[in-house]
């Protein structure tokens, strides 16, 4: 009896080993599935660290090429017209430059600094030396322009220009200059060209007066000749 007693302790006891066998197993094929999936997981995150780096420096220089345009040797910069206005209304203003003989077109930028480090407005591909604005804000500006030639080449920029716009400025009225026609000017339509050595008064009269001394004259010749 103590010899099955005993037999069913060992039985139990390999049973117990048995199960704790398979349980380390199990824990071990878990921890082995876990890892690998951590691994699958963490890879595809390392690529996409990766991949969105590679976007960023790829973008950065794009932008960094695409601000590096071709710059011309031989264009000059545009030479800004001394007929264009420093203070201005706000409505119909209108700008100029010198054409540029190799110029193709023109780029201008409208800027609120004289170093022209905030542009406010952009125009490229203008034709013609010249741009005008139906309207302008009432503020200080800054304007300067560039060539560009048919390879798309740029040219520097001129100097930077002021332009005032306020609605307070009013412009000078140029005072005319056509001169006051004379008495035989309004009534002959031209003067005869003996009135210019006759002085101010109308030459009919001057013809009067001449007429008169030539008939005191034949009258004192046919006195004297009696």
């Amino acid at each position: 009896m103590l010899h099955s007693s005993t037999h069913n302790t060992k039985s139990q006891i390999k049973t117990s080993l048995s199960g704790l066998i398979i349980f380390a197993m199990l824990l071990t094929s878990l921890a082995m599935i876990a890892q690998d999936e951590a691994v699958n997981i963490a890879q595809p995150v390392d690529a996409s660290v990766e991949a969105v780096a590679e976007t960023i420096e790829n973008a950065l220089d794009t932008d960094l090429t695409a601000e590096d345009t071709p710059v011309s040797q031989t264009l000059p910069s545009p030479t800004i017209s001394v007929d264009n206005p420093v203070e201005t209304p706000p409505q119909e203003i209108k700008l100029a430059w010198d054409s540029i003989d190799d110029a193709n077109s023109y780029s201008f930028e409208l800027c609120s600094d004289s170093a022209c480090e905030s542009v406010m407005l952009f125009y490229n591909n203008l034709k013609d030396p010249e741009i005008e604005f139906p309207s302008l804000n009432e503020q200080q500006y800054f304007w300067r322009v560039r060539a560009v030639n048919a390879n798309g080449e740029q040219g520097d920029f001129s100097s930077a220009q002021p332009l005032l716009v306020s609605a307070e400025f009013i412009p000078a009225t140029p005072v005319p200059t056509t001169p006051t026609p004379t008495i035989s000017e309004a009534e002959s339509g031209e003067a005869p060209w003996f009135a210019t050595y006759l002085g101010p008064l109308p030459w009919y009269l001057w013809i009067i007066m001449l007429a008169y001394l030539y008939f005191i004259l034949r009258v004192s010749y046919w006195y004297m000749g009696r």
